[in-house]
């Protein structure tokens, strides 16, 4: 058979095959060393499409347009596969030598192009010389390529970056043998291998007895698509990114805008088994469950009433969905669903609900003895606080009494005396120690922990909105009760600060209601009280500057000049309390 059709054949099929690789690698998720091998394989095929036109061609032209193609494929590809070795072995170069490898592909690629025979032109000989047509003795015909110093800076150029591609390889292996972790050694035979082999083809005057070339070329490039297919080989990214989705706790679904659940972590996988085929690295999805389907889209027929805490139960495990938007402008493309477990606290949360409708049930049953329900509220709140952090329940207590003091200073200074009523007054005392109330949601060690993390300081400032929830089921909701709206401003604003710092909702200035506003500082004042207590090495007059010093900042400015005028009963109420350390130096 004819020399010239076999490699025709030769080429053709190993064409197919780097096109069946490019479709294989189209449909897995594009790393970004990935990327670089599709380039990769699309330069190949440029090459390729060079070789054969190299064999086949029958005039100059032709032929100087196949050693363009193979030229302009191979160092290209030389340079692709070095960046991409960068990417997989994390080894960077520096900016000046990608300064100079931009040039030199600019001016390498400009000589080519621009090569021509019939011009007279000079830059258009840098590639060419010429092309001859030889007839050997034996009747074969032999075609000779005369590259010019043009031809010659590509080649220098194409050793280097070889060269180059070695030593970030084996600077990669070195820093494994270092550190014991493995790289990639097949990954490295099956690309660096062929691009030696193109490179030594550029030279190649004549056509030899077997095409090498093109079918190890397509061996390479399926091993290539192989190794991809089975993830060998991956980037600093992909490998933090499947790392910290299975290190979370919470199981974790990525679900695009049709409902259709592309990635889970760990945690969701042992959730719902029927995700456990979703790998990180892949294109796959399948149909979202319904308990997610209902986080993104509730029904329309459960209010709020019907669940309002908004958890979902499966199993025996109550979870507190949190939704996240994946959009850009206005368009939603997915929904990030995390599902936090609460299952303890939901089991506490009913344990109160019971206390608390024990509670409501003999509240309802006499009205005229609403103050002594009221009292057994507080009664059973402070001692079921005690049963689980006996500091916080004594701290509820205490703090009641600095706020009463606060309160009836600020109604002798003349201030708010539209609001300062003695009802109102009464019932803020008896509403004042509920403030922490919603901490019996939250764990022992999260209370006390002082490193909280950003997720851990999220959950203790939640005390006020469960502390809020609390009260609507402890107290007869009804908004025209004195004793209900105060509950409710002091469980859930007693965090908000003056310049609007605060949390839950920002609120600043008189926009904070006043009750919350005086048992922010009551509060404040009994935490630094017990603190300093336990030192004993601090005087009582710290304290109360302390407070004053953030008078504008978190606290209202009367409410602080109330405490600090009434300086004196309070040192009182603390000598009672804790014995007369801060009122003399100890």
């Amino acid at each position: 058979m004819d020399l010239v059709l076999i490699y025709k054949i030769c080429c053709e099929i190993s064409i197919a095959v780097l096109g069946i690789c490019l479709v294989v690698l189209a449909t897995r998720r594009a790393t970004e060393a990935q990327k670089f091998i599709y380039y990769a394989f699309t330069l190949v095929l440029l090459y390729l499409t060079g070789y054969a036109v190299t064999f086949i061609g029958t005039s100059p032209d032709m032929i100087l347009l196949g050693q363009k193609l193979k030229y302009i494929g191979a160092f290209c590809l030389i340079l692709t596969l070095f960046i991409v070795f960068q990417q997989v072995y994390n080894v960077a170069s520096s900016v000046p030598v990608m300064i100079v490898l931009s040039i030199d592909f600019i001016f390498v690629n400009g000589t080519i192009i621009i090569g021509n025979l019939k011009t007279s032109w000079a830059p258009t000989k840098w590639f060419c010389k010429g092309i001859e047509f030889l007839t050997r003795t034996d009747g074969k015909q032999v075609i000779l390529f005369n590259g010019n110093w043009g031809t010659m800076v590509a080649s220098v150029s194409m050793v280097t970056l070889l060269i180059a591609t070695a030593v970030v390889f084996f600077s990669a292996v070195s820093s494994a043998v270092k550190r014991s972790f493995r790289v990639s050694m097949l990954f490295f035979l099956a690309a660096f291998f062929p691009e030696i082999l193109i490179f030594l083809s550029l030279f190649q005057k004549e056509v030899q007895s077997f095409p090498l070339v093109p079918l190890v070329l397509a061996v390479a490039a399926i091993v290539v698509t192989i190794l991809v297919c089975k993830e060998k080989f991956t980037n600093l990214y992909d490998l933090s990114y499947k790392e910290i989705m299975n290190s979370l706790n919470s199981p974790l679904f990525i679900v695009d805008s049709k409902f259709f659940v592309h990635k889970v972590n760990y945690a969701a996988k042992v959730l719902f088994p029927e995700y456990k085929t979703l790998a990180v690295n892949s294109y796959k999805r399948l149909p979202a469950i319904k308990e997610l389907q209902d986080i993104i889209t509730p029904p329309l027929h459960e209010s709020e009433s019907d669940n309002p805490f908004g958890l979902i139960s499966i199993g025996n495990q109550y979870f507190e969905p949190e939704l996240h938007h994946l959009g850009q402008d206005k368009h939603i493309y997915g929904y990030v669903i995390a599902l936090n477990d609460v299952t303890e606290q939901y089991s506490r949360s009913n344990e109160l609900s019971a206390l608390a409708s024990k509670l409501s049930t003999s509240l309802r049953s006499d009205r005229s003895r609403s103050n002594e329900e009221r009292e057994k509220i507080i009664s059973g709140a402070l001692q079921f606080m005690r049963d689980k952090d006996p500091m916080t329940a004594e701290h509820m207590r205490r703090m009641s009494n600095y706020t009463f003091i606060i309160a009836r200073e600020l109604r002798r200074m003349g201030k708010f005396t539209d609001i300062l009523t003695d009802a109102y007054m009464e019932t803020l005392c008896q509403v004042a120690p509920l403030h922490d109330i919603g901490k019996l949601m939250l764990s022992s060690e999260i209370l006390h922990k002082t490193d909280l993390s950003e997720e851990e300081l999220k959950l203790r400032r939640s005390h006020v909105n469960i502390g809020s929830q609390i009260v609507d089921r402890m107290v007869v909701n009804d908004p025209k009760s004195l004793y209900y709206k105060l509950s409710k401003e002091v469980t859930l604003y007693h965090h908000e600060w003056w310049n609007g710092q605060g949390f839950p909702k920002g609120l600043s200035n008189e926009d904070i209601p006043l009750a919350a506003r005086i048992v922010a500082v009551a509060d404040v004042l009994d935490t630094l009280a017990s603190r300093h207590a336990e030192k004993k090495n601090y005087h009582f007059d710290e304290l109360i500057n302390m407070i004053q010093s953030h008078s504008g900042t978190y606290f209202d400015p009367l409410v602080v000049e109330a405490c600090v005028s009434c300086k004196e009963k309070l040192r009182e109420l603390y000598d009672v309390l804790y014995g007369k350390s801060f009122s003399e130096n100890v």
